[in-house]
């Protein structure tokens, strides 16, 4: 079985393409500069979390680990969260995110995912977590319902299953998704 990173949870929403090509290998394209930045303002929101309080999180007694590497055998999940907040009874994943107003369907579940990992490989329960936009300093709670947990173990069967039969996906991009996508070169079937 092999692993199935989760930030391919939410490049399968923007294309289902992605995944496939960086499964597979098929090159290494060069990073937009927006990926560049966010890894950057990452580390600072890291920093200024370390110092704040967890009031805005309703969780001030809480632990906090960042850059927390989870794994799920049961779901062949991988990948690292920026954040888990634990109380002892629940695990809550908190994800940074550069800017944003509120949670796009892709954040949520990238977050549930990471969710549902912390889930496996604690014991304790996940029923909440946080995406934190840096730019608007707000804190959106997200409660993963069960509607949220089929969808991110649907996608991980979808992209697992993409590789194991080298089936090209389909695609439902925009002319708009395509041209900003760093892995356009390798569609000959768009633009």
């Amino acid at each position: 079985m092999f692993e199935i990173p989760i930030s391919l949870i939410r490049q399968h929403l923007f294309c289902p393409r992605i995944p496939y090509f960086i499964l597979l290998g098929f090159g290494n394209p060069d990073k937009p500069v927006w990926v560049r930045q966010g890894g950057e303002i990452h580390k600072e929101s890291a920093s200024l979390f370390l110092r704040r309080s967890l009031s805005k999180f309703g969780l001030e007694k809480a632990d906090k680990k960042f850059y927390v590497k989870v794994f799920s055998k049961k779901y062949g999940l991988i990948g690292e969260i920026d954040m888990v907040l634990n109380d002892g009874e629940f695990i809550y994943p908190v994800e940074f995110k550069t800017h944003g107003h509120k949670p796009e369907k892709s954040h949520i579940l990238q977050l549930v995912a990471y969710g549902l990992c912390l889930e496996e490989e604690t014991g304790l329960k996940f029923q909440i977590g946080f995406i934190a936009y840096r730019d608007e300093n707000k804190v959106h709670r997200i409660e993963a319902n069960e509607e949220h947990r089929t969808k991110v173990i649907r996608i991980a069967e979808e992209i697992k299953n993409n590789i194991e039969r080298r089936i090209h996906p389909d695609t439902p991009a925009t002319a708009n998704q395509c041209v900003q996508c760093e892995w356009v070169n390798f569609c000959n079937d768009r633009l």
